[in-house]
């Protein structure tokens, strides 16, 4: 039994042996269980719970329309969430560059066409809005709640401040943003590959619906430190021959804040 408080619905679920995997901000918590059954369980209060109410709704929404971990239960009461969903096979993309980094420039172009097809989902049926006035409104009040990890900027802004990256963000605004279904954070460590193909995407709490670049640009900087190479390969296998300059530095400004 994973170690947190529980609902009255799920304890019959949860049999088997479960160990922390991380433990989140604002109390989130996640537990996996290996086995013939592998499944995680997230949970968390105020904050956390927040997002793992969106994460929920967009779980179901994938189901039948993209490979992402299927729901098995959740649960929402007295301001905590639990989400529990079935572990899908695979080894995350940032593992395996860091076993395999010969191979960046190819599992760079598996990412490139996955996600091209993964933009290719029917805008018009996605209920989610995740666009640059929502995030950067969510990003304004990260920085007025002193939720912003100054500490983790990229090596280019080391030494910035918050507000200093809220004003290069509202200065580089671009104008005639796009909107395809997105996933919200297209990292290397939330996409997996199984049997030389990509598996399926892990959480999911940001999809919605956004220009490309917000997921383009954040996979282009996980890329960075295996080469341009590398980011050029995913670049021309999504189908671009040359980086959007100033969408690429907008959402690389507006990652920052999350």
């Amino acid at each position: 039994m994973p170690d947190c408080p529980m609902p009255t619905p799920f304890p019959a679920m949860l049999d088997g042996d479960w160990v922390p995997v991380t433990g989140g901000e604002s109390g989130g918590l996640v537990f996996a269980r290996q086995g013939e059954r592998p499944a995680y369980l997230k949970y968390g209060t105020g904050r956390v719970a927040d997002e793992l109410t969106n994460e929920m709704a967009r779980l179901r929404w994938l189901e039948g329309r993209w490979p992402a971990p299927r729901m098995l239960a959740f649960a929402s009461e007295g301001g905590a969430a639990w989400l529990l969903t079935e572990a899908l096979s695979g080894v995350t993309v940032d593992a395996l560059l860091a076993a395999e980094p010969h191979r960046a420039a190819e599992i760079a172009a598996l990412l490139g066409r996955y996600l091209r097809d993964f933009h290719a989902l029917p805008a018009g049926q996605c209920p989610f809005e995740m666009g640059a006035d929502l995030r950067m409104t969510a990003a304004s009040r990260n920085i007025e709640l002193g939720l912003v990890d100054e500490t983790d900027f990229d090596a280019e802004r080391q030494g910035w401040t918050a507000a200093q990256v809220w004003d290069a963000l509202v200065a580089t605004r671009p104008e005639g943003l796009r909107r395809v279904v997105t996933h919200g954070d297209f990292s290397t460590g939330n996409l997996l590959i199984a049997d030389g193909a990509v598996a399926g995407m892990i959480d999911v709490g940001r999809l919605g619906l956004a220009d490309p670049w917000q997921d383009l640009a954040i996979l282009w900087n996980n890329l960075s430190a295996y080469g341009a190479d590398a980011q050029a390969a995913m670049l021309a296998a999504y189908g671009i021959t040359e980086p959007d300059e100033a969408r690429l530095r907008f959402h690389l400004l507006l990652d920052e804040l999350f």
